[in-house]
């Protein structure tokens, strides 16, 4: 378990440079729209 107010992550093995990126990059914009 990683709790109530966490995200876990956890990518398969195999994942690429430019798929992390692209993670990340969709990971900041729904984080920005949660913010604001």
């Amino acid at each position: 378990a990683c709790g109530d107010h966490s995200i876990r992550f956890r990518p398969t093995l195999t994942v690429t440079e430019d798929e992390i990126h692209q993670g990340i990059e969709i990971l900041d914009k729904t984080i920005s729209k949660i913010i604001l």
